[in-house]
């Protein structure tokens, strides 16, 4: 389990793991620190759904109500960038604004509950998990404050390797994807009894709330290899990554991986 994107890219670099839904932020910068371990293999959507939580019994109704309070977000989280941005469209500064504390997503809800932090920004489902269980209420929805893709990310030796479990890995991505799409209530049953299986008990419409319907499919497309570029100048700009720094897409961009896996399926 990894509380950011950056965790299992990292993790990716390092041999721990073959495969990882990664945003786009944390997967450029790892493709420029590490260009040689890492091949983006598909899509899995494009910006995120994100939400700020304080406790059920808090007084604070908005973001704004919370300056020079605590809030805990993961930094370098596709999650922080947004909430960067939206807060900013609402006249605040994230760094200069709020007490930002940085912890993954257990940690996170714990400080939250124990009353250590005053709220937290994270990512879907959690923060509608804990206001489907009462514990938490919702103050603020940034969903889609980005529109940056999230990617597929393989480890480059494994994917060479094995590019056929690769490929599958694809197409059983894109078959749940399809599911999804044509049942989101039946899915959201699904989720809600393993959810009970680990001893969280939520109504099936309160799982529903944090599932995604992105039809714009797994293959990766001319269109998001150019939002990719666009936002490797972005992060170049606003100092993410070196401005020298270069990505060699030919490398590093395998979309053949999508395409047998469209055969498979």
């Amino acid at each position: 389990m990894y509380s950011s994107g950056g965790e299992a890219r990292d993790d990716l670099i390092a041999g721990g793991l073959d495969l990882a839904e990664v945003g786009a932020r944390s997967a450029l910068a790892g493709l420029v620190q590490a260009p040689d371990s890492l091949v983006i293999v598909g899509l899995s959507g494009y910006g995120g759904d994100y939400a700020v939580a304080v406790r059920q019994d808090s007084a604070y109704r908005a973001l704004r109500d919370l300056a020079g309070r605590s809030l805990a977000v993961r930094r370098g989280s596709g999650c922080f960038a947004a909430l960067a941005q939206w807060a900013s469209g609402q006249g605040l500064d994230l760094q200069r604004d709020f007490r930002l504390v940085d912890l993954g997503e257990t940690d996170a809800v714990d400080a939250l509950l124990a009353g250590r932090v005053e709220a937290i920004a994270y990512w879907q489902p959690l923060t509608n998990l804990l206001v489907g269980s009462g514990r938490a209420r919702e103050i603020a929805s940034f969903a889609g404050a980005t529109a940056d893709p999230v990617f597929l990310l393989a480890r480059a030796g494994y994917a060479g390797k094995n590019p056929e479990a690769v490929a599958a890995f694809l197409a059983a991505w894109a078959d749940a994807d399809q599911a999804l799409a044509a049942n989101p209530q039946g899915a959201a049953e699904m989720g809600a009894r393993e959810l009970a299986a680990q001893g969280l008990s939520l109504p099936a419409e309160v799982y529903a709330r944090s599932l995604t319907t992105d039809t714009r499919g797994v293959w990766l497309t001319p269109e998001a290899r150019q939002a990719a570029v666009d936002l490797l100048s972005a992060m170049q700009q606003d100092g993410a990554i070196a401005r020298d720094a270069s990505i060699d897409w030919r490398k590093a961009w395998r979309p053949d991986y999508g395409t047998r896996a469209q055969e498979m399926r």
